[in-house]
């Protein structure tokens, strides 16, 4: 007689019974301090607070590692989850409100122009960045929420038109890959405006001769002429013209293929040189 098969039944889970435990990220919370710690940002952030209160660097620290994770991740959330006491005890917050988290992203949002400036001069004079080509990109950032201030309509690369929108300019140095400056402007200022702000920051960063390299969205003869009379070149996609069309047609145009895509060097006006791909 064959053996009958056993038939196990799983047990009903069991939910267990809600505690007064507390989950802190300590992982994100040592990357946090030991990546302001060796910029110096700590001890920087620290000297923009008075006295009373949790030190600026701490409630920075505690931002960055709960919301490090997370996408979309609210002020408020961030308050809830930091609202307990062995939390706050670990984050370095001590007895300060709950509440302080607003105030310290106030502080650092009124101060964030002076922050992106001295963490650029941190990583050049610390990390040897050299910005000799940095990249440079704007995009938008949607809210739920009213146009108010500079949260305003405008082209929304989020596919957003129904929403108000900030945009945000980010350059970023090429070699090391490290982000070295950040604008925000209101959310109908085009890339070819912002340009004027981005590059104001980072240009007391860059060393000498740089190169920037943006899309054709932010290409201005404006543009060009102040990169021009600061002596740093720049690369971008140009759009093409009649010019560019004839010569690309020319059975006789020297076209150059050494490997990579076939192209076509054109010497352009104020000694500029423009090239076509052909794939």
């Amino acid at each position: 007689m064959p053996k009958k098969k056993k038939i196990y039944r799983a047990a009903a889970p069991v939910r267990p019974a809600p505690n007064g435990n507390e989950t802190v990220r300590i992982g994100w919370l040592d990357l946090a301090r030991g990546a302001m710690a060796a910029t110096g940002l700590d001890e920087f952030l620290d000297g923009m607070k008075r006295a009373q209160g949790a030190p600026l660097s701490a409630e920075a620290a505690a931002l960055v590692a709960c919301s490090a994770e997370m996408t979309g991740v609210s002020l408020s959330r961030l308050d809830r989850m930091l609202e307990g006491g062995a939390a706050r005890e670990e984050h370095g917050l001590g007895g300060s409100s709950a509440k302080s988290l607003y105030r310290a992203v106030e502080r650092l949002g009124r101060c964030s122009d002076e922050i992106v400036a001295f963490l650029g001069e941190s990583l050049k004079a610390r990390f040897g960045v050299a910005m000799g080509t940095v990249m440079v990109d704007w995009t938008s950032m949607y809210f739920e929420a009213p146009a108010r201030g500079i949260v305003r309509f405008g082209y929304s690369r989020d596919r957003r038109p129904d929403r108000p929108q900030v945009t945000v300019g980010v350059a970023m140095d090429a070699a090391s890959g490290m982000p070295v400056g950040l604008t925000v402007n209101p959310g109908n200022t085009v890339d070819a405006t912002h340009f004027a702000d981005t590059f104001a920051r980072i240009r007391p960063l860059l060393r000498e001769g740089a190169v920037a390299v943006f899309d054709s969205g932010a290409y201005s003869m404006e543009n060009a002429r102040v990169l021009d009379e600061a002596g740093f070149g720049f690369v971008t996609r140009a759009k093409l013209n009649a010019s560019d069309a004839a010569a690309a047609l020319d059975p006789g145009a020297p076209w150059i293929s050494d490997g990579g895509l076939p192209r076509l060097e054109i010497d352009g006006n104020l000694g500029r040189r423009r090239y076509l791909f052909c794939d």
